[in-house]
């Protein structure tokens, strides 16, 4: 189930964040920001995916550069998204 799939990305960009030694104080808040986006849509009894896959899209764009291994969790989440038909 893609829900399924959304909680187990979520759960890898959680670790991922726990474990990076080398992000900064504004990016670790904004990521962390952005789990809690998707696990406040997760819990919703109507959640509103196709309004989270645009803001994961422009996230992911945003940590490209600089956090690729952040982005790719995000494209995956998207993905997952976009399998639901969104």
């Amino acid at each position: 189930m893609p829900k399924d799939s959304l909680k187990v990305h979520l759960e890898a960009l959680r670790r991922e964040l726990a474990e990076a030694e080398s992000v900064d104080a504004e990016t670790r808040t904004r990521l962390a920001e952005v789990a809690d986006e998707i696990d406040e849509v997760l819990g919703e009894s109507e959640p509103d995916y196709e309004s989270l896959r645009e803001r994961l899209e422009a996230a992911t764009l945003e940590f490209e550069a600089e956090h690729p291994r952040f982005a790719g969790i995000l494209r995956y989440i998207t993905d997952t998204l976009a399998k639901l038909g969104i």
